[in-house]
């Protein structure tokens, strides 16, 4: 199954459902109360205790018989996926069933969302409920062509009353209520609960603790899109089937869904392929006999695995479908008890019966579809250091086999041939406990020798000292036409090592395309998670650019998936400054920008501890993230940690876009504290950086000579404060007093020289403005507005009017408006070209401004500015993109 069953879940009816309207009606919703328990004699096993929202209660089968009387509709919580956002209403993480789009890049829905038609319903969605190892699921059938459910209980709106037996020695007003929320919050979620108004106050509840006597509306639901409580799920689409069940459990099974056909019955022990699955949660299967097509219940059927030697399988524990499955593939013995559900390695195959070896070297043969591979890592042997397994070559030849593996290694096949003439046993010889002969040829790449091996009976999947198989040597090697060979002959794409690494995590991290694409093409998993939770996603961001296209725009790749420590695609891109991935990934996921590790750290902060100078300018420019956001362990900002871990070459970065100088950590400690510390420390040692050198020659006749001065000149002169507190109370300004530091005279200047230019500032910014004539490139239209101004200011008509007076009069009337329009035309370019200045003088403060008036506008680039500035400017003043909105703070 994909998660345990647990009590709280929340259920309705389900596609094997025969018990009338005990639920109260179609749709109506209930909780799980209790699991199988073997001291109730009553309470068999597979199937659960539910009680229905209307008070009704009952035992259902969750695969009892297999029979799946409900389906689940909410989890209780019991899943969580770590910094998946839901892609529809952005819940900051997604638990409970997680619906991924199949067709979109990194497109996940919430259970609500998915059920209320958010997104195309035209796409293919995966249904995800087990997120720890990987992020698949079996897919539905497009929204679209299925029908909904009306879904109705103890939600918003419905009328209840609390359970007899819990309204002992409760008031009268607190017996009748109404719901008004249904697992809005983490904790009502968690704890199965709904938000209930009773007439004195309002609670949280339990539903086991209520009764519904009106139901309200829980929206509507795709039914056949639910799993079946306790349904294990192994059939999927595209796999090869085998029918399992008797002619009579075939009738029955599909006589309680309306599926049964007489003609079903000759499927009866005959292999399938699985085509899609129908919106009822039942699939359509080919037979390749008849080539006939029955919709079937999966119950009836079980996948069949492609296995290959050498593998590791772990054999049913059914042991009555053993027993039956055995017939005509060598039978049933006696011996084969002890071997139920225990894991073998497979040593011969043919056809559908395979030879297994168990624990204690006995072989046994097996139908395949009895086995299964087995996903779990064998255990690493626990003496691996020791003189036995590490006795290395010069003692491995000393063995009486040795001849074979120095025929291998001189690659002469025809000696080869010779010496396993006589002794065939000698295919599986290794020189060291774990190294075979395969493995050692999978590593240099020639396949003619690797298909001499196979054909010679060498198992596929022998497994080293690491944990690796041929195929992790040949992968490790770039060895892609081996890859592929081996593929080719049913090697485990999905087999791990020791360390959790899958073939396609090695391919990645070495940037080896060819090899990853071979890998794909057989269906490695992109979201296979290995040691730390890492994936492939992961470390294809370090591989190079082929291989982050490869990977990054494979639509199953889960973009949102983060390590154990909580670790995403893009700090690891940030920290590795891989700026082609960062732009992938921004493009199709923006929110990334914000991801927090454990720690609370973003990709920028990873961007400034390993000093990625064009990752942090990505972050920043395209993806308008916080500079001034600080990590949860300690309260620092990026700036205070390029400052501290002596990445300096992005400190005029961070300081460009508005990141604060004096923004204090969990102790106090500002950015310019930290430099200080610098100062200390490192003087003359550290690499001069571009803002350096301007602040020495800027202010070299202040004192301002070394690289770490500069620094300090450089951020006092951008609004560090040198009067700032720390945690003691203590000024830096007393702190380099204290230690006689010649750097404090320098700074005060500096402080001091900043103080005034932002008083001239201040007082530039509070003159009033007239309104200005807007400017163009056309001399005509400046033309024109002035004569306009001129009109107005003389009162002179438009129209050209000339009376019949005398004639001097007239000239000079004329000649008095001429002289005062030539005055008012001059002193009209004066004030616009004052204005001008003005204006100039505005737009290069703004930064010192922001420092010293509260910010009171945003821009729709993220960045903030005063409102009396903000009406001045055409541009941000940060990162000059041009302004095509403002949002007032306020």
């Amino acid at each position: 199954m994909e998660t345990p069953v647990k009590p709280g879940f929340r259920v309705i009816r389900g596609p094997d459902w025969t018990y009338k309207n005990q639920d109260g009606g179609k749709g109506y919703a209930g909780t799980v109360l209790r699991l199988h328990d073997e001291r109730q004699l009553h309470f068999p096993k597979l199937s659960v205790l539910v009680q229905w929202d209307n008070g009704d209660k009952g035992l259902y089968r969750a695969g009892y018989d297999q029979g799946y009387d409900l389906r689940i509709i909410d989890t209780a919580n019991a899943v969580c996926h770590p910094k998946v956002w839901c892609d529809g209403c952005d819940v900051d993480e997604i638990r409970g069933m997680r619906w991924r789009c199949t067709e979109c890049y990194a497109f996940d829905l919430c259970t609500t969302c998915y059920m209320n038609g958010e997104h195309d319903l035209s796409h293919i969605f995966m249904r995800v409920l087990y997120s720890d190892k990987t992020s698949v699921g079996p897919k539905m059938l497009p929204r679209s062509s299925s029908p909904r459910l009306a879904l109705r209980g103890s939600f918003a709106g419905a009328k209840v009353v609390r359970h007899p037996q819990w309204h002992k020695r409760l008031e009268p007003d607190k017996l009748l209520g109404t719901v008004v929320r249904h697992g809005q919050t983490l904790e009502d979620k968690a704890n199965g609960r709904a938000a209930v108004e009773f007439s004195s106050r309002r609670e949280r509840v339990d539903f086991i603790k209520i009764l519904c006597t009106l139901p309200g509306s829980g929206g509507f639901l795709y039914a056949g899109h639910l799993p079946n409580l306790g349904d294990l799920e192994l059939v999927n689409e595209g796999d090869n089937v085998l029918v399992t069940a008797t002619p009579a459990e075939l009738e029955e099974l599909h006589k309680r869904r309306g599926l049964w056909k007489p003609d079903m019955t000759k499927t009866v022990r005959k292999k399938g392929f699985v085509n899609k699955r129908t919106n009822t949660g039942d699939f359509t299967v080919t037979f390749q006999d008849s080539q006939e097509t029955f919709t079937m219940n999966s119950a009836a059927l079980r996948k069949i695995h492609p296995l290959c030697l050498g593998q590791r399988v772990r054999i049913s524990d059914n042991i009555e479908m053993v027993k039956r499955l055995q017939s005509g593939h060598g039978g049933w013995t006696a011996a084969m008890k002890k071997a139920i559900g225990t894991v073998g390695k497979v040593v011969e195959i043919d056809g559908s019966e395979i030879r297994v070896k168990i624990k204690d070297n006995q072989t046994l043969i097996f139908n395949s579809a009895n086995l299964a591979p087995e996903r779990i890592r064998a255990p690493k042997p626990e003496n691996v250091d020791s003189e036995e397994n590490l006795r290395g070559i010069p003692r491995a030849m000393q063995d009486p086999e040795w001849p074979i593996m120095a025929a291998t290694e001189a690659g002469d096949i025809k000696e080869m041939e010779r010496i396993l003439a006589i002794h065939p046993e000698w295919i599986h010889y290794e020189y060291e406990p774990g190294c075979s002969l395969l493995g050692f040829i999978a590593g240099t790449g020639n396949v003619h020798k690797v298909k001499f091996l196979l054909e010679k009976g060498a198992f596929t999947e022998c497994i080293d000292m690491n944990g690796c198989t041929p195929l992790f040597h040949a992968t490790y090697a770039n060895k892609y036409e081996v890859v592929e060979y081996l593929l080719d002959q049913g090697a485990d794409v999905h087999a791990v090592n020791w360390q959790g690494y899958t073939c396609l995590y090695l391919a990645c991290a070495q940037g080896f395309s060819d090899c990853a694409h071979y890998l794909l093409m057989h269906g490695a998993d992109l979201n296979q998670k290995g040691e730390q939770n890492m994936t492939p996603v992961h470390q294809s961001i370090t591989g190079g650019r082929t291989v982050v296209d490869l990977i990054v725009d494979r639509k199953e790749a889960d973009l949102k998936a983060v390590s154990s420590d909580l670790v995403s695609s893009m700090h690891q891109a940030a920290g590795f400054d891989k700026t082609y991935a960062m732009t992938k990934l921004l493009d199709k996921i923006p929110r990334l920008v914000e991801a927090m590790d454990e720690n609370g750290r973003c990709p920028l902060y990873s961007a400034a501890f390993k000093g990625c100078r064009d990752a942090a300018e990505l972050l920043i420019k395209k993806g308008r993230c916080n500079v001034n956001v600080v990590d949860s362990e300690c309260g620092t900002c990026p700036l205070a940690a390029a400052i501290f871990f002596q990445n300096f070459n992005i400190v005029d970065i961070l300081v460009k876009h508005g990141a604060d100088i004096n923004l204090p950590n969990n102790v106090g400690k500002t950015s310019l504290q930290f430099a200080v510390d610098v100062h200390a420390t490192r003087g003359q040692g550290m690499k001069e950086e571009p803002y350096m050198a301007e602040m020495k020659m800027k202010w070299g006749h202040l004192g301002i000579k070394t690289n770490s001065d500069a620094l300090l000149a450089f951020l006092v002169s951008h609004g560090g404060d040198l009067n700032a507190f720390n945690r003691d109370r203590v000024t830096i300004k007393t702190l380099l007093q204290k230690n006689r530091e010649p750097i404090l005279q320098p700074l005060l200047e500096i402080q001091s020289q900043r103080g005034k230019d932002i008083a001239r500032q201040q007082s530039t910014a509070n003159r009033p403005l007239r309104t200005l004539t807007v400017k163009t490139n056309e001399t005509g239209a400046e033309a024109n507005s002035v004569s306009s101004l001129l009109r107005k200011s003389t009162g002179r008509p438009d129209s050209k009017k000339q009376s019949s007076g005398d004639s001097s009069e007239k000239f000079a009337v004329e000649s008095g408006i001429q002289q005062k329009s030539s005055g008012d035309l001059h002193h009209l370019q004066a004030e616009l070209q004052r204005k001008d200045e003005e204006l100039e003088t505005l737009r290069s403060r703004v930064k010192t401004l922001e420092h010293l008036v509260k910010k009171k506008i945003s821009f729709t680039c993220g960045h903030n500015v005063i409102r009396s500035v903000a009406e001045l400017i055409p541009d941000c003043p940060n990162c000059s993109g041009p302004i095509s909105s403002v949002l007032d703070l306020q």
